[in-house]
């Protein structure tokens, strides 16, 4: 009885479903003419819910803006042949334009951080500006703080406010 329980128990566990995932995704890259590897992994959010990762490497090229529609179509199908279920599926495709990126990037020129930062901020230019409209919000009240602080720490007191009629008795 004890080998029934190990056989069952191998079955309905983690790396059987993960195996079972995989292959009926790569049974759904035959249908539609994907050719190449295929790679599921099991992951979790902070929260602890787990999802699954589809990793798909094809020699073809799958423009970049169809993705999200193969994203909907293999977590319907795979939902729809009950190898899913409730747990989302994200689907990740490196194609024949990412490798070459990727072989023609090892020669390319150095790219500094500043360059990344410059083309990270560019790209979330309208979420940036806010945060830095909050951040310099903050240094300024911090400043002012610090500086009112400072002055308190030295006994500084501004001198008495005179008018300019009584200067020329100093």
């Amino acid at each position: 009885m004890s080998i029934l329980r190990k056989l069952r128990r191998r079955l309905r566990g983690k790396a059987a479903r993960q195996r079972r995932l995989e292959a009926a995704a790569y049974y759904l890259m035959k249908y539609v003419g994907i050719t190449g590897q295929c790679e599921c992994r099991s992951t979790c959010d902070a929260d602890g819910h787990g999802s699954y990762l589809l990793i798909i490497k094809t020699p073809l090229s799958i423009p970049v803006m169809h993705r999200e529609l193969l994203q909907h179509y293999f977590r319907r199908k795979l939902t729809e042949l009950r190898e899913l279920g409730p747990v989302p599926l994200m689907l990740l495709v490196c194609d024949r334009d990412d490798l070459m990126r990727a072989v023609r990037g090892k020669n390319d020129q150095h790219a500094s951080s500043a360059r990344v930062a410059a083309i990270v901020a560019a790209a979330n230019l309208e979420q940036m500006a806010s945060q830095t409209e909050v951040c310099m919000a903050e240094l300024r009240q911090q400043f002012a703080f610090s500086r009112f602080m400072h002055l308190e720490d030295r006994n500084y007191v501004p001198p008495p406010s005179v008018p300019m009629t009584d200067l020329g008795g100093f």
